[in-house]
């Protein structure tokens, strides 16, 4: 009883002690990862008999208070197999949406598990997380549309149009974040 409470009472200090930056990147975390949740639920409309939401909803509630354990990797992972396993007649517009938002969850639960609670951040440092995950989220979105484009080509010129156009896209992201991290 004893290591429960004193557990108990290390989180709460660590909530009391949590800077306003790390604070709002645990809100984005939370807000990304239910809204993934969420999304992936209604979509595919199933789920086996409620035990995947609880999972996932356990997983959400790991993810935020232990960013820096396996919690994320799990979330991840049931969240992807759901949806793959779930996902059949989905437009290819919700598979971009899907990858991108677990693309979010992933590049968020990184960040939030990288430094203290207590870290604070510099403006420069905050601009510099906020732009490296967009582009991180934006060239996962790009990979998702172009491989539904490239899984559709057969099935007219617009989806040739779309392939075409999300590699170059993909390709032109791919090297503006190297040369945005080559960059002294």
């Amino acid at each position: 009883m004893r290591d429960l409470a004193e557990y108990v009472g290390g989180l709460i200090d660590r909530l009391r002690h949590t800077s306003p930056e790390m604070g709002l990147l645990r809100v984005a975390l939370l807000v990304t990862s239910l809204l993934a949740v969420v999304i992936v639920r209604s979509w595919t409309g199933q789920d086996l008999a409620g035990v995947v939401l609880w999972l996932a909803g356990v997983l959400v509630l790991g993810t935020l208070l232990r960013p820096d354990s396996p919690f994320p990797g799990v979330l991840l992972a049931v969240l992807g197999l759901w949806w793959v396993g779930a996902s059949t007649g989905a437009a290819g517009w919700q598979h971009v949406t899907v990858v991108a938002l677990l693309g979010a969850v992933h590049v968020l639960a990184a960040q939030a598990g990288s430094a203290p609670s207590h870290a604070s951040l510099t403006p420069s440092a905050s601009f510099t997380m906020l732009v490296g995950s967009g582009a991180y989220v934006v060239v996962v979105g790009l990979a998702a549309l172009l491989v539904v484009a490239v899984t559709t080509v057969g099935a007219g010129y617009s989806s040739t149009q779309v392939a075409i156009t999300a590699g170059v896209l993909l390709l032109a992201g791919v090297i503006g974040g190297v040369l945005m991290a080559s960059r002294p």
